[in-house]
């Protein structure tokens, strides 16, 4: 309503709001799983949706996802369900929408929180290797949303994975 009545018209959009509990989904309440899905997908959703309905002609949105939106992760269930969710519904979008730059941020561990940074030192050598600092991950997303690419993977370990991942069939990839 504030938009419409100052006749505001936006040129861009970063959606970066995102819940990330990591626990055995059977101990989530059903109030959790509501917040974690409103928070991680219907939030993201309906922003891009009014902002779509009030853009200037040219348009660029980023969006942060996450690697674990392209495979399920255990005990991170619900997050990586509803990161695959953005991953699917903003690869759409753009086929949809003509003179938008959209751009999917899909890094891995970002040591943004003290927790975070110590479920990176608890993954090991893989968790290390996986996480970038905040610095690098913005100045990769910003560059590929200026490249218009359809999503940003950053680190060559990121990629090097979302490349396996890609070719190694699910039966493989689900066993523990």
């Amino acid at each position: 309503d504030f938009a419409d009545q100052k006749g505001i018209k936006f040129s861009g959009l970063i959606n970066v709001a995102g819940v990330d509990t990591q626990k055995e989904f059977i101990k989530y309440t059903q109030q959790k799983i509501a917040f974690q899905i409103r928070v991680n997908v219907e939030a993201t959703i309906s922003i891009t949706h009014g902002v779509l309905l009030r853009r200037e002609k040219d348009l660029k949105i980023l969006t942060v996802s996450s690697m674990s939106g392209t495979v399920p992760m255990p005990y991170f269930a619900i997050y990586s369900a509803t990161k695959a969710s953005l991953n699917n519904f903003f690869k759409s979008l753009r086929y949809e929408i003509k003179n938008a730059k959209i751009t999917t941020l899909m890094p891995g561990a970002v040591p943004t929180r003290e927790d975070i940074k110590k479920d990176i030192e608890i993954q090991g050598f893989t968790g290390k290797l996986s996480a970038k600092p905040v610095d690098f991950v913005v100045k990769k997303a910003l560059k590929g949303l200026e490249k218009n690419k359809q999503r940003v993977i950053p680190g060559a370990f990121n990629k090097f994975i979302y490349f396996i991942e890609k070719v190694t069939p699910k039966s493989i990839q689900w066993r523990y």
